[in-house]
């Protein structure tokens, strides 16, 4: 992944796998990477681990274009898994990466002029984000 000039683009790779790591321990916003900064975690999980200011600034300077990348990245990562045996064999697996559905505040937040959630967002007086 390259953010190129953007802010927060430098070391994306160690970015990610934070981003990875806790949301694998159960993270469900940046502050709760923090958790990952204490003691021997970042030998234990064999990368260095970012700070979650660091994080949000890498997360802003993402384009659709970026999300896609992360998205190939994912399906290529479960690809490998299901061919190395991680897959659930002959049972059914849900993977439910993205259930979160947060307010988009702003019209300038890239996304809030539309949200897969089609509703009319009244503060905006249009196709407003996922409220």
């Amino acid at each position: 992944m390259r953010l190129g000039e953007r802010s927060g683009g430098a070391n994306a790779g160690r970015k990610v796998m934070t981003l990875i790591s806790a949301m694998v321990l159960g993270a469900d916003c940046i502050e709760d990477c923090d958790v990952l900064r204490s003691g021997q975690t970042a030998a234990v999980l064999g990368h260095g681990v970012a700070a979650p200011s660091t994080l949000g600034t890498f997360l802003r300077a993402f384009t659709f274009g970026h999300v896609r990348q992360l998205d190939r990245v994912l399906a290529d990562s479960l690809a490998r898994a299901w061919a190395a045996g991680a897959g659930p064999g002959s049972e059914r697996l849900v993977v439910d990466v993205d259930s979160f559905v947060g307010e988009v505040h702003g019209h300038a937040k890239q996304g809030a002029g539309f949200g897969y959630t089609h509703r009319v967002s009244p503060d905006l007086g249009h196709q407003g984000g996922d409220r």
